[in-house]
């Protein structure tokens, strides 16, 4: 068993890394902890912020992927290094302090599978540790004041770093190994996405094609400053833990695994190149013809021949860039398409959106221009069938239009007072389109 080293500075440790600790191993969203009297009896209900500022004993609720043991005596504290050094060899992080009496010790070991948790919990019970679901957080005060320490790790951001802390205030987010676009999902949710559940299911595809672990998804959702885990954190009110993680684990991430090893993402230039010369294939397959454009600001139609240049002008920006998500500025599309005025330019652009070749993922602003994703495998549309389209400006700045297309905004300056849109009706539905390219 290791020994502790206790200086005055542990006997009285920093509220700071107290509260931090507490916040770490609770179960997220819960907002009140249980004091305890120097009889250690439970002494009331306040908040987390209170029990620290009081300097008083106090106990939390652990969270479900957490295993606490409680060592309080010489034989058990012996188990829990034991348990704790065997945890740290298999890969799971843990955390060992000594909360108050002598030989007295808690172990926090996080092992997020619940099948090898409950492994673990019956090999501390058969050694006669008590697992704890409801106990004091590392480095809490003790009810009669005796001294606390860290004995593995020595540090509190070691201890927070080993606890998986899911969002500790103060401390930036902890980005994962995914693209772009996944990262503005989860940080920023994603509006053309038809529910919550599908914007968890699109961030999880994002991070299993880059093989971030299905743990680091669930914590970054859980945060509430990730506008793209609203899904999830509603489920975490509503049902609690386990119903969070069940619907993450068991129903969303298998079914993103899936999907990824399905269609894997595009993970290189030359992955995305050779995905453009396929585009180019189907397209030199495809029917070229008039697409009429019904009244508003633009001209009634656009030939087939311009969009066709068009979406030639767009894969050339895209193949040398070595992307599937090129950046396209209307003068720079102009010049590689060979369009003699930018009005034709977004005419194209129109068209093919609404043709279903283009996706606009972000809008230009200023200087930087719009950001599209080339549609691999979606349903097209006729040219022939969008005569009956409703296409209507509904708003304008200056010169830019911003337009709709069956509902959805396929051209849009960002303005500092968006207009109001107007309900649009069309005589035709259409088609679902898939989630396609997600991972990426």
């Amino acid at each position: 068993m290791r020994e502790s080293t206790v200086s005055p500075e542990t006997t009285r440790p920093d509220p700071s890394k107290v509260l931090a600790l507490a916040r770490a191993v609770m179960v997220p969203g819960r907002r009140r902890v249980t004091l305890l009297n120097e009889n250690n009896e439970a002494d009331g209900w306040v908040s987390l912020e209170e029990a620290v500022r009081t300097g008083r004993a106090f106990f939390v609720r652990y969270r479900e992927d957490l295993l606490c043991l409680d060592c309080d005596s010489e034989p058990t504290a012996a188990a829990g290094s034991e348990i704790a050094d065997d945890a740290v060899e298999r890969g799971f992080p843990s955390v060992e302090w000594a909360s108050g009496r002598p030989d007295h010790r808690q172990v926090v070991v996080r092992i997020p599978d619940p099948t090898e948790l409950s492994k673990w919990k019956e090999r501390a019970k058969g050694l006669g540790i008590d697992v704890r679901r409801d106990s004091r957080p590392p480095l809490s005060p003790h009810r009669l004041g005796l001294p606390v320490a860290l004995i593995r790790p020595e540090t509190a951001q070691e201890a927070l770093a080993a606890l998986g802390s899911p969002s500790v205030p103060g401390q930036p987010l902890d980005r994962p190994r995914a693209s772009a676009a996944t990262w503005r999902r989860i940080r920023w949710g994603d509006s053309t996405a038809e529910s919550g559940s599908e914007v968890g299911f699109r961030i999880a595809c994002g991070l299993a094609g880059r093989s971030v672990p299905a743990e680091q998804g669930y914590w970054l959702l859980l945060d509430e400053r990730n506008v793209g885990g609203e899904a999830l954190r509603k489920r975490f009110r509503q049902g609690g833990e386990r119903a969070a993680r069940r619907w993450w684990f068991d129903h969303v991430w298998p079914t993103a695994e899936k999907y990824v090893a399905e269609n894997p993402p595009l993970t290189s230039a030359t992955d995305a190149r050779l995905a453009i010369v396929r585009l180019r294939e189907e397209a030199d397959r495809w029917k070229w013809s008039t697409v009429e454009l019904p009244g508003g600001y633009l001209p009634s139609r656009v030939t087939g021949s311009s969009v066709r240049r068009g979406l030639e002008g767009v894969l050339d920006i895209a193949s040398t860039a070595g992307t599937i998500r090129p950046y396209i500025g209307e003068r720079h599309l102009a010049d590689v398409a060979g369009f003699g005025s930018r009005n034709t330019t977004r005419k194209a652009l129109l068209a093919l959106t609404t043709l279903g070749w283009l996706k606009r993922e972000t809008p230009g602003k200023g200087r930087e221009a719009s950001t599209y994703r080339l549609v691999l495998d979606g349903p097209r549309r006729n040219s022939s069938r969008l005569e009956k389209t409703s296409l209507l400006v509904v708003g304008t700045r200056g010169s830019d239009p911003q337009i709709v297309a069956n509902g959805e905004t396929v051209i849009e300056q960002p303005t500092e007072h968006q207009p109001r849109l107007r309900q649009m009706t069309t005589s035709q539905s259409d088609p679902q389109q898939p989630i396609e390219n997600v991972s990426e």
